[in-house]
């Protein structure tokens, strides 16, 4: 039956006459017809790409730099602006080394902070200064991520690495702030520092559900650790001091770190404060040591503000009751039973 269709229809076009077979028939021959390939997202994009023309992408490229720079100055001209606004101590937590603590934190996540986002501004003008240079890179590409992962990925994994980084660094800074100026209403301050720990987590959890390459934040760092130890190996010489000078202040800067880290974990450790760490106090601090951490993070974060001793009374708070000495013998109250 359908070979009689077939050559019916075509002996009509032959012919110039128009052939319009019955309903049934149009029916019949859709049901044979084989089903369309339905392609799931990842080879409809494979496909999408293979088959899309390859253009020069510069304009593109440029302007995904641009895209960077400008909210990166922004965030850096935040960080460098609060990051020394509470380092004054008040006469409250003079002696409190946990604020001391969260007061050094804050100060070093804001540096950070700065310093990421002065990189991804660096890192972007030199990337677009090379696009637009044409300084030994193939623009042609069938899209834009394929071309700046090939030709420019040191610039693409920098800037995008720094910029998330420097901005999760200052909203954990914000949270820190929160809890800081908001000392004297604990309940108050510690719900605004929770709300921006739950905002940094959104968007981190944002970010890695719609990553576009290298499978999320994680991926994205360790990426970017590889490509800049790897450059700064790749271009270590004598006669170039800037690599030397990166890795040795890099060197002194975790030697120092560690240090403090360890010297702060010996005296923590050492019971008998006798300056030496035996194997037995060492076996009892790493046994103690989750504990100590958790108590250490609540003082941190401690919701309950201690009661400030003064001195001196108000003329309003009340009768003062007199102590026992002032009081004759005679009228002293007699302890009895409770």
């Amino acid at each position: 039956m359908m070979k009689g269709l077939t050559l019916l229809m075509a002996c009509s076009s032959v012919s110039g006459l128009h052939f319009s077979p019955a309903p049934q028939l149009r029916r019949a021959v859709s049901v044979t017809r084989a089903p369309r390939p339905v392609l799931a997202a990842p080879a409809l994009l494979a496909w999408a790409g293979a088959s899309a023309p390859v253009i020069r992408q510069t304009a593109e490229g440029v302007s995904f730099f641009n895209n960077l720079r400008v909210p990166a100055a922004l965030v850096a001209a935040a960080a460098l602006k609060d990051a020394f606004a509470i380092q004054t101590t008040p006469e409250d937590i003079k002696n409190s080394r946990a604020w001391q603590l969260l007061q050094q934190v804050y100060l070093l996540m804001l540096i950070l902070s700065f310093a990421s986002e002065i990189g991804c501004i660096f890192l972007g003008t030199h990337a677009i200064i090379r696009l637009q240079a044409d300084a030994g890179i193939n623009p042609m590409a069938s899209s834009l991520v394929e071309m700046l992962t090939r030709e420019l990925e040191f610039e693409y994994v920098g800037v995008r690495c720094s910029f998330v980084t420097g901005l999760f660094t200052l909203m954990f800074s914000c949270a820190l702030r929160v809890r800081y100026e908001l000392r004297k209403s604990p309940a108050l301050a510690a719900s605004g520092m929770w709300f921006c720990f739950s905002v940094v987590c959104w968007l981190l959890t944002y970010n890695n559900a719609l990553t576009v390459t290298y499978g999320g934040f994680t991926g994205l760092l360790c990426r970017w650790i590889s490509l800049s130890t790897g450059q700064v190996f790749r271009q270590l010489s004598f006669f170039r001091p800037a690599p030397v000078l990166c890795l040795g202040s890099f060197s002194i800067a975790a030697f120092l770190g560690g240090r403090l880290v360890l010297s702060t974990l010996v005296k923590i450790a050492d019971e008998d404060a006798d300056g030496k760490l035996s194997a037995q106090e060492f076996l009892t601090f790493v046994r103690r040591l989750p504990r100590i951490v958790r108590n250490s993070v609540a003082k941190v974060f401690e919701a309950v503000e201690r009661p400030s001793s003064s001195s001196s009374t108000s003329s309003d708070s009340g009768p003062i009751a007199p102590s026992d000495e002032s009081v004759p013998k005679q009228w002293r109250r007699r302890p009895g039973p409770m």
